[in-house]
């Protein structure tokens, strides 16, 4: 993606979300290594900006509900110990904001549930103190309840 923005087109960098999935999924990173890889590729770029990690544990599961939950929070700590540990090495160096997004269709209310507590910043962007936004989405509309 940097090679392609080579020409000096945009005002502003691009801004990238890291991706992680988890082992046997569609999408993302699946290590600290692929990831910290990517952030390394990004911020190598001097065009783009990393400003957060999107996750998405739709597709998890186990062969029990109580095992598909306990796979889903694992991987939805893991992604935030991920976030951490980017912010911690200042991949964010270049965000105002950094973002997190996680939530599939199937599990939006432990996504949103954020666990671990509330998000500690490392230091201070490059512009100022970061602002964290943790996004998942709402339920389908077919999940809503009808009056």
């Amino acid at each position: 993606v940097g090679s392609g923005l080579a020409e000096p087109k945009f005002s502003r960098r691009p801004q990238v979300l890291l991706g992680v999935g988890h082992e046997g999924g569609r999408t993302g990173c699946r290590t600290q290594e692929e990831s910290f890889a990517v952030a390394r590729a990004v911020a190598g770029s001097h065009r783009l900006a990393l400003v957060g990690v999107e996750a998405f544990e739709g597709v998890i599961g186990a062969p029990t509900m109580n095992a598909t939950l306990l796979a889903v929070d694992d991987f939805l700590e893991g992604t935030r110990a991920l976030v951490q540990e980017l912010d911690e090495a200042d991949w964010f160096a270049r965000a105002t904001s950094v973002m997190v997004t996680a939530g599939g269709s199937a599990f939006p209310d432990r996504a949103g549930a954020c666990p671990g507590g509330a998000w500690h910043r490392s230091r201070a962007g490059a512009q100022g103190p970061r602002r964290w936004w943790y996004a998942t989405p709402g339920p389908s509309p077919s999940s809503r309840r009808r009056n």
